[in-house]
């Protein structure tokens, strides 16, 4: 029988190597940045880190806040997780999830990622917080933080991923 001890260090390493492998490079691009941004002038190359290293980081708050790594596969094919959320009226199951319901489970929505008529519709309170197809209109808009609605053709929901986004608090809270 192998000791526990042994089994934990087995553990724990691989994974402080990877730690340090992922932090490393952007922890070497952000003091060559910030090395770069303090000269007066930039050279071509210190550019080109610049714009790679800015490009990176945009490129890893999108795939935080959007990419869901095909666990929709999951959540709407074996669990069938989008037909609650639409509810029977929408052609699911059952009540279905409204915003209400959702806000109060912790999700939250992207304010930034809503066109200027519903930002206003929330304000003055014209939006049905208490209709499932408001969920589904805010995920049409990917609006909703940590998920991602898939739909069919006809606008109906065809699955629903998870996204690494799901326990993020940055996003501006609306009203």
């Amino acid at each position: 029988m192998i000791p526990s001890k042994i089994v934990l260090f087995a553990c724990v390493i691989p994974v402080a190597a990877l730690s340090v492998i992922l932090v490393a490079p952007f922890d070497v691009a952000s003091r060559h940045i910030e090395k770069a941004e303090k000269s007066p002038r930039l050279s071509r190359f210190d550019r080109l880190i610049r714009q790679n290293a800015l490009r990176m980081i945009e490129d890893g708050r999108r795939i935080f806040r959007f990419d869901t790594f095909g666990d929709e596969a999951f959540w709407g094919d074996t669990l069938k997780l989008h037909q609650a959320v639409e509810g029977e009226n929408h052609g699911g199951v059952g009540p279905g999830l409204t915003p209400t319901m959702a806000l109060a489970a912790g999700l939250k929505v992207d304010a930034d990622a809503l066109p200027g008529n519903v930002r206003a519709g929330l304000k003055h309170g014209s939006v049905n917080l208490d209709d499932p197809g408001t969920t589904l209109e805010l995920l049409q808009l990917k609006a909703v933080v940590g998920l991602t609605g898939f739909f069919n053709p006809d606008g109906s929901l065809s699955s629903i991923g998870i996204q690494c986004a799901l326990r993020s608090r940055r996003p501006r809270p609306l009203g």
